[in-house]
C-alpha cells in the first residue's frame, strides 16, 4: 500500500511540474484537471515544497523540492513537505494527496503543521487545508475528505502546542494511548513501551490436568 501510495504521488508530482509520470496517468491527470477548477496556471503551483520552521523565531523557509532537501535545514529546524499549495485571492490553500481513506481521515494534525509552516513562509495568516483521496486507477473523481479554514488565532494555537511539544519530546518516554492507533509512528511494532506492555501480560500457564487422556502439558510462551 505504501508502494502504490509512492507511485501515486510521484506520479502526480510529475504532471504538476510538467513531466510525464511513469505510471498512474490517469490518477495524476485527474488531480490536474480538478485543480484547475482552483488554479488556472501551473507556475501558481508551489508542489512538494520542503519546508523549514524555526519554532523559537516563528520563521519558515523553502529548502527545495521532496524530502530529500531535509538535508539543507539548520539544527533547530523542523520539516515538513507540503504535497501542493498556491495561494488563491489572499488565502493560502494546502491540499495533501491520500492513496487510503484511513489516512485521508487522520490528516487534519499533519495539515495543520504544514499549515503553519506554509503560512510563515509566505506571510500569511489564513490557510484551507484539503485531505483529498486519490482513486490510484483514476476511475474515480478526487475527494476532500478533511478540510479546515485556520485563520491567525488558529495558526498561533497550532504553532504553540508545536512548540510545547518540541520541548517535552527531548527527554520523553514513549507513552501508550489512542494516538498509537491513529498516527503512523515510526516505531510502531518496535516501541519499547510496547514491548514492556507485552511483556508484562505474559502468562506462564501451570500444568492443568482435564481428564487422563487430555492433559495441557506446555506452559503458554507468548
Amino acid at each position: 500500500a505504501r508502494d502504490s501510495g509512492d507511485s501515486v504521488h510521484a506520479a502526480i508530482e510529475a504532471v504538476l511540474l510538467g513531466n510525464v509520470p511513469t505510471s498512474h496517468h490517469d490518477a495524476a491527470n485527474g488531480i490536474a484537471l480538478w485543480l484547475s477548477q482552483f488554479v488556472t496556471s501551473r507556475q501558481a503551483l508551489h508542489v512538494e515544497a520542503a519546508l523549514a520552521w524555526d519554532a523559537a523565531t516563528g520563521k519558515a523557509r523553502r529548502l527545495g523540492i521532496g524530502r530529500a532537501a531535509y538535508e539543507n535545514a539548520l539544527p533547530n529546524e523542523r520539516c515538513g513537505t507540503a504535497d501542493c499549495m498556491a495561494v488563491i485571492d489572499g488565502v493560502l490553500h494546502c491540499w495533501d494527496w491520500k492513496s487510503g481513506e484511513f489516512g485521508a481521515q487522520k490528516a487534519r494534525m499533519q495539515l495543520r503543521t504544514l499549515a503553519v509552516m506554509g503560512a510563515a513562509w509566505l506571510s500569511l495568516d489564513t490557510v484551507r487545508t484539503f485531505s483529498v483521496l486519490v482513486d490510484a486507477t483514476g476511475n474515480e473523481a478526487p475527494r476532500v475528505v478533511v478540510t479546515e479554514e485556520l485563520g491567525p488565532l488558529d495558526l498561533a494555537e497550532h504553532a504553540s502546542a508545536l512548540r510545547d511539544g518540541f520541548d517535552r519530546v527531548k527527554d520523553a518516554n514513549p507513552v501508550l494511548g489512542e494516538h498509537c492507533n491513529d498516527c503512523f509512528c515510526g516505531q510502531r511494532g518496535t516501541c519499547p513501551e510496547r514491548a514492556s506492555l507485552v511483556e508484562s501480560m505474559s502468562v506462564s500457564a501451570n500444568l492443568v490436568q482435564l481428564g487422563r487422556g487430555n492433559p495441557l502439558t506446555a506452559p503458554l510462551q507468548s
